[in-house]
């Protein structure tokens, strides 16, 4: 079956090619709508739910709010597991589904059952349901710019057109860019970060309440009431009988959640575009793009649009790797027949059929489903080999049988070369497939594998298979049609080759020593397999392959309890110590979180990233040479024009040398690379390739553990730095009840306590919701006291007709 499929083919080789060709445009057409991205996305698929409770410690948040959180998102249909996090201010709780099928219908009822919890949760506390985004789904970051002054291009925004800075800035970005952007196809969310926000601000003072006889816990009652009744406007929270008496309602700017900068120099807003999880992201990238130009005209006076991180640059760079690679064997593999057969058009079959089978792998990959990532390009790469080895054994062999008729002085015509092709390609073609065959079944049990290993792994499974599947088709139908067009002319015995008899004079006595000393071969083998045992230990083993992205991710990590003004300036003199850092092209950092689901970032971890120029550029190391040691001087610099001394750093080089410039007091360095840390995030919430989980019920235990195993993982050969996070270390203003003051004004303790533990935490009261005509966000709102005592002296005893029983000081 195997001979007539390929004398067939020989014999009709202008319909083989022509097919061939078509196929090959079908492949082209594959690879150019195949999506793409850098590395596949590992994590499971995840809904991310954020739970804000601003002015109260982790401890009271995990027992608060992540506790009701988790138990209340338990047993979603669909889902597997709700893993809880807890940070000051803040909960972070992922709800983890088995299949990206069940992502919907897990948020819908995740949305239900956060309305049911409402009343559950404390207070004050404001709750996000994150979008079904991908774990890398941090595609593209911009920075806008402020100018001297805004803008206004459209009529409905006139109002903006006095204000200057970042709040312009911030506006323009909440009310056109964003919802721009969020409305392209594959966009889960835009999240922004940096400038000023609206807030509701409920204001009132010691002397209003005091001359209306009212008392703040009686404000705080009917503010809430009010909320419960889901006000829309400011406005309408002042109708309230008693808050209008003793209140003021307006939206006021309020610092955001976290704080950016490029270079150090200037305070930017960033926006993060974020692609659903089953989006092509690189698409959705050039969607984006398109927008962003679209609306570029509308930028307010004098403000500026850059691109801070956009990952199809990396992926592109994948490809290219690969599209090199190709390119390289081709060319390797050409000059090799060139050189041992020393027939030039035979060295034509490979640069056609390696393409091809490339081509037809990639239209596999589209049939099936699969994105081209830097997996399944490198099984591209893998298994390209063994349809090369294909190749060489066919053309060697067809290459052989008419040598072979040329020796015995035989004149071959245009029939009998094809029968004696036909013959050498039947004889040798069905060991070839067997081959394949068997390379192809080596990668099956991987199809098996779930989990994170499943999709780490089956990409590249497939693409190989995928490969060897193509080699196979392609021995058997286009290789027989171009052997037969292009095997014409004088063909050269192998040995009348002077490359080939000068090698094989060379190996012929190491064969006759091997075939007659068989026993000591065969040992020898064994023993220098078994040298190598030793070193197996200290290869090091990596789960997901290291990847450079062109860009490094510097997370330090301070104490926590770091004020958003002291966070600031540590961001940019950080940032600032880094721009100026020999192979570093552009900075820009973040501190604390945008305000999306995605993002639980404190106030005490700062983001940087961190764009690295090419590497000839970076800093040169001297490193010893062969000839370093003993080669005079006049020779070393003969020498040093093929083998240089100085060389540019390594990655792990430079981040040492970033590490050991960018040390701050107080501060704990971590460095990754941004879609490394992504996906570490989201697939285990540690945000450096290793952590180690800490468990104990008693939080003074679990800090003396957990400060014990940072100091043991310090120790460890190779840890550049090691971080505790405990549930608290942050200082806090609080207050102490007095129980002479409670007793003589007949105060209730649990009523004054709750008094000034809202004082205390900000006054958030809840949020109005957001009105689709404006597309903003829901706004805060928040009762303010403004009472003497509050700015007095913690030392001094505070006496107030309001809160009469409060003692203001800090904790030791």
């Amino acid at each position: 079956m195997i001979a007539r499929v390929i004398d067939l083919c020989a014999r009709r080789p202008w319909l083989v090619i022509g097919a061939t060709a078509l196929a090959a445009v079908g492949g082209y057409a594959a690879q150019r709508s195949l999506a793409r991205d850098a590395i596949p996305d590992l994590s499971d698929p995840r809904i991310g739910v954020v739970a804000e409770w601003m002015g109260h410690p982790a401890t009271d948040v995990a027992n608060q709010v992540t506790r009701v959180l988790t138990v209340g998102l338990d047993h979603i249909p669909g889902s597997t597991a709700v893993r809880g996090q807890s940070m000051a201010d803040m909960a972070y709780v992922d709800v983890v589904f088995g299949a990206d099928a069940a992502l919907a219908a897990g948020r819908g009822e995740i949305v239900r059952r956060m309305a049911e919890l409402r009343s559950r949760l404390p207070g004050g506390a404001v709750v996000t349901v994150g979008p079904a985004a991908s774990a890398t789904g941090w595609g593209m970051q911009y920075a806008l710019l402020a100018g001297p002054k805004f803008h206004a291009p459209m009529g409905e925004n006139s109002h903006l057109t006095h204000q200057s800075g970042v709040r312009a800035v911030r506006k323009f970005q909440d009310l056109m860019l964003r919802p721009a952007l969020e409305a392209v196809p594959g966009v889960a969310e835009v999240a922004t970060l940096g400038g000023e926000t609206d807030e509701v601000v409920v204001q009132t003072s010691a002397d209003q309440l005091r001359g209306a006889n009212v008392a703040l816990s009686d404000v705080i009652a009917a503010l809430r009431a009010k909320m419960a009744t889901h006000p829309t406007t400011a406005a309408e929270i002042a109708r309230d009988p008693l808050l209008s008496r003793v209140t003021r309602a307006s939206v006021l700017p309020t610092m955001a959640g976290g704080e950016a900068d490029v270079d150090g120099s200037e305070q930017v807003v960033i926006g993060t575009v974020i692609a659903k999880r089953d989006a092509d992201p690189i698409a959705v990238i050039a969607r984006v793009k398109q927008a962003i130009e679209e609306h570029r005209h509308h930028l307010p006076r004098g403000a500026k649009l850059h691109v801070l991180y956009d990952r199809s640059e990396l992926a592109g760079r994948v490809e290219h790797t690969l599209v090199r690679a190709v390119a390289e064997e081709v060319a390797v593999v050409a000059l090799v027949v060139l050189l041992f057969l020393l027939h030039p058009a035979s060295a034509l079959v490979p640069m056609v059929t390696l393409p091809f089978i490339v081509l037809l792998t990639f239209a596999g990959l589209k049939l099936f489903g699969v994105p081209v990532t830097v997996m399944s390009l490198g099984g591209i790469a893998i298994a390209l080999g063994l349809a090369v080895d294909a190749d060489l054994v066919a053309l060697e062999a067809c290459h052989r049988r008419l040598e072979a008729a040329g020796a015995a002085g035989e004149a071959v015509d245009a029939a009998d070369r094809r029968r004696r092709l036909a013959a050498a390609a039947g004889a040798l073609v069905p060991a070839i497939l067997t081959s394949l065959l068997i390379a192809a079944l080596a990668f099956v049990p991987v199809f098996a594998f779930g989990g994170e290993v499943g999709r780490l792994l089956r990409p590249l499974a497939l693409s190989k298979t995928l490969v060897v599947l193509a080699g196979a088709l392609v021995t058997l139908t286009l290789a027989p049609a171009l052997r037969d067009r292009l095997f014409r002319g004088r063909i050269v015995p192998e040995l009348r080759n002077p490359l080939t008899a000068v090698l094989v004079r060379a190996y012929r006595p190491l064969v006759h020593f091997a075939l007659a000393r068989p026993a000591i071969t065969l040992v020898t083998a064994v023993l220098a397999a078994i040298s190598c045992l030793p070193i197996v230990s200290h290869l090091g083993s990596e789960f997901l392959p290291h990847i450079d992205e062109g860009e490094l991710l510097y997370m330090p990590t301070a104490s926590a309890g770091l004020s958003a003004v002291d966070a600031h300036g540590e961001l940019t003199e950080q940032d600032r110590d880094i721009t100026v850092l020999p192979g570093v092209q552009a900075v820009f950092g973040k501190i604390g979180r945008s305000d999306s689901a995605t993002d639980p970032a404190p106030y005490s971890m700062a983001e940087t990233t961190i764009r690295l120029k090419p590497r000839a550029t970076w800093p040169r190391v001297v490193r010893a040479r062969w000839y370093s040691s003993w080669a005079p001087e006049p020779v070393k610099r003969l020498l040093r024009r093929i083998w240089p001394e100085r060389q540019p750093m390594t990655s792990d080089e430079l981040v040492e040398h970033l590490d050991a410039h960018t040390y701050r007091p107080g501060w704990t360095n971590a460095w990754t690379a941004p879609v490394r840390a992504r996906m570490d995030m989201m697939s285990t919430g540690v945000r450096t390739p290793v952590g180690v989980r800490v468990v104990a019920a008693d939080p003074t235990r679990l800090d003396a553990i957990g400060s014990a195993v940072e100091a043991a993982v310090r120790r460890v050969p190779g840890t550049r730095s090691a971080v505790y996070e405990g549930l608290g270390g942050e200082r806090r203003l609080g207050f102490e009840l007095d129980p002479q003051a409670l007793a003589r004004w007949d105060v209730d303790p649990a009523r004054a306590r709750a008094v000034a533990d809202f004082v205390a935490t900000g006054g958030a009261i809840g949020e109005i919701p957001a009105r689709e005509s404006t597309a903003k966000r829901p706004l805060p709102v928040r009762l303010a006291l403004d009472a003497p005592w509050l700015h007095k002296p913690p030392q001094d005893l505070i006496r107030d007709a309001t809160v009469p029983v409060l003692v203001y000081k800090r904790p030791a």
